[in-house]
């Protein structure tokens, strides 16, 4: 996967960068507007079956901070 572009978003409270690959978003790192909250970084992950590979991740030891979007 080749990192072709950075895509700069404004939000409510602070900025996005957004990573992408061609056409797909592939990370972001989030800059809040104030002091109080830390940078963020956020990957994008995608698959053929999201439900498998969140329990798949589950299974292995990780945190499914959030999980649904739709």
């Amino acid at each position: 996967m080749l990192i072709q572009d950075l895509e700069a978003m404004e939000m409510p409270n602070g900025t996005s960068d957004r990573i992408m690959a061609g056409d797909r978003p592939v990370a972001e790192l989030v800059n809040p507007a104030t002091a109080e909250v830390p940078t963020q970084w956020n990957s994008d992950v995608t698959g053929e079956d999201l439900g498998a590979s969140v329990a798949k991740a589950e299974e292995l030891g990780a945190a499914i901070a959030l999980w649904e979007f739709a």
